[in-house]
C-alpha cells in the first residue's frame, strides 16, 4: 500500500485530523485510532502481558 492509498482511506478535515481506522471517529495528531480505541488497545495489551 502506498501513501496515496493510505491518504484516500481517510477523510482529512485538516492538517492533523483523520478518522479512526476502527470506528471512524475523528483522530488527532496523525493517530490511526481515536482516543477510545487507543485506550481499549492499551487495556488489551495489559491483559495480554498479565497472561504471559
Amino acid at each position: 500500500m502506498n501513501d496515496d492509498d493510505i491518504e484516500s482511506s481517510y477523510e482529512y478535515k485538516g492538517d492533523d485530523v483523520g478518522n479512526c481506522v476502527r470506528c471512524d471517529e475523528d483522530t488527532w495528531s496523525g493517530h490511526s485510532l481515536c482516543r477510545n480505541c487507543r485506550e481499549i488497545d492499551d487495556i488489551q495489551r495489559r491483559w495480554d502481558d498479565l497472561e504471559d
